[in-house]
């Protein structure tokens, strides 16, 4: 088995190099305020990610149905075009 002390110089030697890099970030990150915006940036990024992805299935069943002629999601009335033509019936 391996004495501990014989590995402790070199672990000192990567604190030494690591540590002026994690005060820099520190000081960039700017603590626990931070870390929640830079947590908050990717969070954002990948649902925006996740809906364009959605999107593109969306419309890959738009185009499926449409060929089966079966009713889509552009061929759907909002609420606002029902209560209209509601209107005009009358």
């Amino acid at each position: 088995m391996a004495d501990p002390t014989a590995l402790l110089p070199e672990f000192e030697t990567l604190v030494q190099l690591i540590q002026p890099l994690v005060i820099k970030l520190s000081f960039l990150v700017g603590g626990v305020f931070g870390l929640y915006f830079i947590l908050i940036l990717v969070r954002v990024y990948f649902e925006h990610k996740k809906v364009k992805l959605l999107k593109s299935i969306r419309f890959d069943l738009d185009q499926l149905n449409m060929h089966y002629n079966l009713p889509y999601s552009k061929k759907q009335k909002g609420w606002i075009k029902k209560l209209w033509s509601r209107i005009l019936k009358k």
